[in-house]
């Protein structure tokens, strides 16, 4: 998605990402953009989130199978880059555009942007651990991340169902 926004400039950015300027900067309505019951920007952030679950899922399976070095190193840099790339698009994108809509929800937004560094920090100690040839400690690391970041994510989906809720009231 970055790649697009540079391909298309700022002017293009908030349709990128499910707003509207039609009567000011807003949220999409759902007939504008709802497909299968979802507004655009959430239907991306849960797949996006699928997909991660899916990469920690790679990653954990090459932890049991006791692969290689060269095995573990090559999934843990798909997560971790996938990983930052979507923190980026959330803490830049996203969630201020959320928080611009609905300043109520600043605090909430803030506080799952300082989630991600917590997790960037995590993903380090997890590439330090892996640089030294310790796996077990990798492993013990990531199996926490892991966990965290389920429940993170559940966290922002709430967040963005009740945003929709609201905003669908609101029309």
């Amino acid at each position: 998605m970055l790649g697009r926004i540079r391909d298309r400039g700022l002017a293009d950015l908030p349709t990128l990402i499910g707003w509207s300027y039609r009567g000011g900067l807003r949220w999409r309505s759902s007939s504008e953009v709802v497909r299968g019951g979802r507004n655009l920007t959430s239907e991306r952030v849960v797949k996006e989130h699928r997909h991660l679950e899916d990469l920690f899922e790679a990653l954990s399976r090459t932890f049991v199978a006791e692969a290689s070095d060269e095995n573990v190193w090559e999934a843990f840099e798909e997560l971790s880059n996938e990983l930052h790339a979507h923190f980026d698009q959330e803490d830049q994108l996203y969630f201020p555009a959320i928080w611009a809509l609905k300043p109520e929800l600043k605090e909430p937004m803030e506080e799952l942007a300082r989630r991600h560094d917590m997790f960037r920090d995590q993903l380090r100690r997890i590439g330090d651990h892996l640089g030294h040839g310790d796996l077990e400690g990798a492993a013990g690391v990531f199996h926490t991340v892991d966990r965290l970041f389920r429940v993170h994510e559940q966290l922002e989906e709430q967040i963005l169902e009740r945003l929709e809720s609201e905003l669908e009231l609101e029309e």
